[in-house]
């Protein structure tokens, strides 16, 4: 198979791609199927995870996807088209909410799981995404945006394993309302994008799961190795691991939010659980850790993005990232 690396409004493209290749998906479990996985590449909507400006306007090549407004004018970073949809309750906990755009009947289902301090309208593609499934859909394909325990400043006594949790009770839920033959495509941002690959490592509803979408995946770790504090924090935390103490808050200025020693060493260590995008893994450490994902796959690189050490070849990382899932890359 192929995984191509696309260049411009990937965003969009992923729409259009996921529309026409994952549809005719009915029923089998994802791993007695292999597709090849397509990279893609596009700019970050945002700074980054450990940034407090977190809702930047997104850049220009992600403008096919209008923020709304007529006529083209410019609009406040803020203000954003109104969704139309319904809220409900998938799970237990307070968090468990989630708001379902599309077709209340749609058996085709995009999940949006934005990164560390997202909520619901994570990016400003989501909108415009939205609209693209409602139109091109055939009245199949739908969107849900979920918050998760770990959404807005929760991230930080969370876990990709709780993520998943709640995701599986996510999808189960759908599934019993609109038919055990609906499936989705995970489309994480940032942080969200280790949930997407989390879900089809462990996840218990991994087989409902006919796509993926992986939007500026980043590594934490290469972008916290750049802070002087990083160094110190990471003893500290693994100090506190091998203590028995892996729930203990960090100090207040280790991170944005209260975080775990567990949780900042899954970010910021080495070969922790959400290190799966970092530059220096070698080939074999890739397909432990994205091999699993055995739909087929966008990868969307960011191609400026300033969390991404100077240096890093993206196309090759990308390509190596393809690779790592099963694809064969062309450029």
């Amino acid at each position: 198979g192929k995984a191509t690396i696309l260049a411009t409004r990937p965003l969009l493209a992923a729409g259009v791609l996921l529309l026409q290749g994952v549809s005719a998906f009915s029923a089998p479990p994802h791993r007695q199927r292999s597709p090849p996985p397509l990279a893609g590449v596009c700019r970050r909507s945002h700074p980054g995870p450990h940034h407090g400006a977190r809702r930047q306007r997104a850049a220009s090549v992600l403008s096919g996807l209008r923020l709304g407004g007529g006529m083209g004018e410019e609009k406040e970073s803020w203000d954003r088209e109104i969704q139309s949809g319904a809220l409900f309750k998938y799970g237990p906990e307070g968090s468990h909410v989630a708001f379902s755009s599309g077709p209340s009947s749609a058996d085709r289902v995009v999940i949006v799981v934005g990164g560390l301090t997202d909520g619901m309208l994570a990016t400003p593609y989501v909108e415009g995404l939205s609209r693209v499934l409602q139109e091109q859909g055939g009245g199949r394909w739908g969107m849900i945006q979920p918050l998760l325990s770990s959404s807005h400043m929760g991230y930080g006594t969370s876990s990709l394993s709780k993520d998943a949790k709640e995701l599986d009770m996510l999808m189960a839920h759908v599934a019993s309302k609109r038919g055990s033959g609906t499936r989705f495509v995970i489309c994480g941002h940032s942080t969200g994008c280790q949930d997407a690959v989390w879900v089809c490592k462990k996840g218990k509803e991994a087989g409902r799961v006919c796509g993926v979408i992986l939007q500026a995946p980043v590594s934490d770790r290469e972008y916290a190795a750049t802070k002087p504090e990083t160094a110190e924090m990471l003893a500290k935390a693994q100090s506190l691991v091998d203590a028995g103490s892996k729930k203990a808050l960090m100090p207040p200025d280790a991170d944005l939010a209260p975080i775990t020693a567990y949780r900042y060493l899954s970010l910021n260590g080495r070969l922790g659980d959400d290190d799966m995008f970092s530059s220096d893994l070698t080939d074999e450490q890739l397909r432990e850790r994205l091999g699993c994902v055995g739909v087929p796959c966008l990868v969307a690189l960011s191609m400026e993005d300033e969390y991404v050490p100077e240096g890093v070849d993206k196309r090759l990382l990308g390509g190596r990232m393809a690779s790592a899932m099963g694809g064969e890359v062309t450029v």
